[in-house]
């Protein structure tokens, strides 16, 4: 504290308080020069200097020499009378007039010393903005701002850590409040704002704990924010709904799109914007006319970017056949909270080409001649004869036999009663929310077979007309809403079980063989629908 008034207090002030500059501890002051009296002239009596210096001649030789100026016997100038010193009490007043400096000086220490102790005892002033007015949905991006007041040095801000809610930082602004100085010491105040996003993944009321920020060793905090988000409504709900609250873009790209057969191309669906928060059911890939595409679809890990946000949904696409594979645009609905509608976009389609690879020419291979060989010999066929004729029939038989076998199989596979009950398997091996997403899968895919409709996300009263129109069975409509509403319950509000239970989902696997064996004939279903009884499986 000594060194620091050393180097800061003026020389006026350390020479009135004793205070020794830096680094003269234990000098001693030089000594100063001793002081000779003035002499007064004989004459006019005034002031002369006491050492006239060696030149005698000029101004001041001429008035020595001038008449009534005492001297000696000799003719030297006699000695002038000193000047009388001051009293003491005359530089007691000279000594009380830096009396008021001093105490200014110090009142100006003690007022900066007070004034630091006490911003760093008082806790940092934290305040957060936010969020606006509800109601919230689940998977909605909601924004806060968390403002600080604070130094030159910026605020480090550590958010809450809460299982159920994301806290993503979207980007932070500087704003100076005022600046102040004594002296050397400059004070700045600024503001700092520091943007986040919640983005809460279950329903029902959520507490967010509070934001601590510190700063020039003082810290502070913020208090708790609350949030009581709603799932999305389940009415007018399209199928192509990804779980996406607030608006995004969709785009749909292939690398590379020309291929040969036998290799693969990744195709990318990509969501951008705030709804890609909550989109987390990976679309699929259709054909130009609705139909699966004709080649093996492999769906790989997604990406995801925090901010800007956006998400992919990469898949493996290996093209069957060569030629030209259409791939349609891909449709995504988001929640709009404002509204309380559902809103639709879609991406533009695309085309990968499929090039046959060049197949063996015998024809172009060359056979060099054999030296010595009989230019003029038999000619043998190019058929093989005798065994080699036998075996090579026997094999081709066998390959049609296996094609045959397989194109069989494919077909039986498509039917839409073998479909419900492979479905009804798979269904009792599963349950949660695991058996939630494959339900509605399953349901989506034997309607496709069953009537032709395009697959996609079911509302439970789609459900409950499709399923009718299959099988002319209300009671399995009935089945068949109720699984898909229990199933979106299940999946959108992120639990492991919801109030009520699900009885009908847990029943999946029995709903399912009862379609195997309530599936109506294609012509009574064509003529209640109108259909071509052509589409879907026996």
């Amino acid at each position: 504290m000594m060194r620091r008034l050393r180097r800061t207090l003026p020389r006026a002030i350390r020479s009135s308080l004793g205070v020794a500059r830096p680094g003269s501890a234990g000098r001693e002051p030089p000594p100063r020069p001793e002081a000779v009296p003035p002499r007064l002239s004989g004459r006019q009596g005034t002031l002369l200097p006491s050492n006239p210096g060696p030149h005698r001649n000029g101004p001041r030789a001429l008035l020595d020499r001038s008449p009534g100026v005492p001297t000696r016997d000799d003719g030297s100038p006699a000695p002038r009378a000193r000047r009388a010193q001051p009293p003491p009490a005359a530089l007691k007043r000279r000594s009380g007039d830096r009396l008021p400096s001093l105490v200014a000086a110090l009142v100006v220490i003690g007022v900066t010393t007070a004034s630091a102790l006490s911003r760093q005892a008082e806790p940092l002033p934290v305040r957060v903005e936010g969020p606006p007015a509800g109601p919230h949905s689940v998977g909605q991006a909601i924004p806060i701002r968390v403002l600080v007041s604070a130094g030159a040095t910026e605020p480090e801000v550590r958010p809450p850590e809460h299982p159920q809610v994301d806290v993503i930082p979207t980007g932070r602004q500087v704003r100076p409040i005022s600046a102040s100085a004594i002296g050397a010491i400059v004070v700045e105040s600024n503001l700092y704002r520091f943007e986040y996003v919640l983005i809460p993944k279950v329903p029902g009321p959520l507490l967010v704990p509070a934001f601590r920020v510190t700063a020039d060793g003082r810290s502070g905090a913020t208090g708790p924010i609350r949030l009581d988000p709603k799932p999305p409504p389940a009415s007018g709900r399209p199928p192509w709904f990804l779980g996406g609250v607030g608006p995004l873009e969709v785009t749909l790209a292939a690398r590379p799109e020309a291929i040969q057969l036998g290799d693969s191309s990744s195709v990318d669906v990509t969501l951008t914007g705030p709804g890609a928060f909550g989109s987390t059911i990976r679309p699929a890939l259709r054909g130009a006319d609705g139909a699966p595409l004709d080649a093996t679809v492999e769906p790989l890990e997604e990406t995801r970017v925090e901010w800007p946000p956006s998400r992919t949904f990469p898949f493996r696409v290996r093209p069957r056949t060569p030629g030209a594979i259409a791939i349609a645009p891909v449709l995504v609905s988001w929640f709009d909270p404002a509204s309380g509608g559902y809103r639709t976009v879609g991406s533009d389609g695309l085309t990968i080409r499929v090039v046959d690879p060049p197949r063996f020419d015998p024809e172009a291979v060359e056979v060099a001649a054999i030296p010595g060989a009989e230019e003029d010999g038999p000619r043998r066929s190019r058929w093989p004869e005798g065994p080699a004729a036998v075996l090579g029939g026997v094999s081709a038989l066998a390959v049609i036999v296996i094609v045959l076998a397989r194109s069989w199989s494919r077909s039986r596979r498509r039917s839409a009663r073998r479909y419900a009950l492979l479905q009804a398997r798979a269904l009792s091996r599963c349950s949660g929310v695991v058996r939630a997403e494959r339900a509605a899968e399953a349901l989506a895919g034997y309607l496709r077979r069953a009537i032709g409709r395009p697959e996609g996300e079911l509302t439970p009263e789609e459900a409950a007309s499709a399923v009718i129109e299959a099988t002319g069975d209300p009671a399995l409509g009935d089945r068949a809403s109720a699984i898909v509403e229990q199933g979106d319950a299940l999946r959108f509000s992120g639990r492991s079980e919801i109030d009520g239970g699900t009885p009908a989902l847990d029943d999946a696997p029995g709903f399912f063989r009862a379609l195997a064996h309530d599936l109506r004939p294609a012509p009574e279903r064509s003529a209640r629908s109108g259909a071509d009884p052509r589409r879907g499986g026996g």
